[in-house]
């Protein structure tokens, strides 16, 4: 089983209310691209990087509204994350940046919160948006076994500053993601929804200790204690290990963040990481048995044709 990850760094994110503007396409993303470019949102527009595409990218922010130049996307590599497509460097970190998560001296009873949807795709060969998934173009390998799946996927939300004592000045993080999906986490079915959420506050002392996190497996069990599931000290950190036979290929995701700080402090989300680990899928060792036994069928049926 070859595995690598593919890690998706969303940092401080805004958005809609903008003019339709035309598809420009999935390219390689580059340092500075404006998120305007990828709107409307459509799955042939957005960034890729070796086989991984992330698009249909939809932000919004309230109660700013920033768009344009304000927000942009960078997909990077990182050596650190095990690559096996290409063993000098890792897969691509998409990173969105923007001012806007960041709430200080919030009124009562008041925040900000923040939205963001995409789909993320591990594409095993052909082109999508103009983008090609062909070895030896644009850094794709073709795996050993087939096809390139999901395994993996994580919710990071660790990078928190914060400054005031340790009061109710708190961020939480909710994603919500639907299996096998390209058309957005609404309707999913039970057996393909699951949940992360994790609740943050302020330590006093410029971090963030967790509140409460919670986890829904697809298939709707609760508790962030199954097996599927593992968890960082603090909770700022989660991860749902998919079946290794689940052969995933895209996942529609939609996070929430919201941030409130009370009077004398604040608080900043610099950094929300989703972290899509990815495997060359083998069959069941059933499946193999199954083509076993047909080939041994085949060979004695020719045997006693002659």
């Amino acid at each position: 089983m070859n595995r690598f990850s593919c890690r998706l760094l969303v940092l401080t994110i805004p958005l809609l209310g903008c003019a339709p503007l035309a598809w420009p396409g999935i390219s390689s993303c580059t340092s500075g691209t404006t998120l305007d470019n990828y709107q409307p949102p459509s799955l042939d527009s957005g960034c890729a990087y070796v086989d991984n595409s992330f698009s249909n990218i939809a932000v919004n922010s309230q109660p700013n509204s920033l768009m344009g130049s304000a927000s942009t996307i960078t997909l990077t590599s990182n050596p650190t994350v095990g690559d096996t497509l290409t063993s000098t460097s890792g897969l691509g970190v998409a990173e969105f940046t923007s001012a806007a998560w960041t709430q200080t001296n919030s009124p009562a009873g008041s925040g900000h919160q923040s939205d963001i949807e995409y789909v993320a795709q591990a594409n095993t060969g052909g082109t999508l948006g103009g983008y090609t998934y062909t070895n030896g173009v644009n850094g794709y390998v073709t795996p050993a076994l087939d096809p390139w799946a999901i395994s993996s996927i994580t919710l990071d939300a660790s990078n928190v500053t914060t400054t005031g004592p340790a009061v109710t000045t708190i961020v939480e993080v909710s994603e919500i993601f639907c299996l096998s999906s390209t058309t957005g986490v609404s309707g999913c079915s039970t057996a393909n929804s699951g949940q992360i959420l994790t609740l943050l506050e302020s330590n006093g002392t410029g971090g963030v200790d967790f509140i409460t996190f919670e986890c829904t497996a697809p298939g709707g069990t609760t508790g962030c204690n199954q097996s599927a599931f593992t968890v960082n000290t603090n909770g700022s950190v989660i991860t749902y290990t998919l079946p290794g036979t689940a052969g995933v290929q895209a996942v529609s995701v939609s996070e929430t963040v919201d941030l409130f700080a009370q009077t004398g402090t604040s608080i900043t989300l610099n950094g929300l990481v989703n972290d899509f680990g990815e495997e060359s899928t083998v069959p069941e060792p059933s499946t193999f048995l199954l083509v076993g036994l047909a080939g041994l069928g085949l060979l004695r049926y020719r045997r006693n044709r002659h």
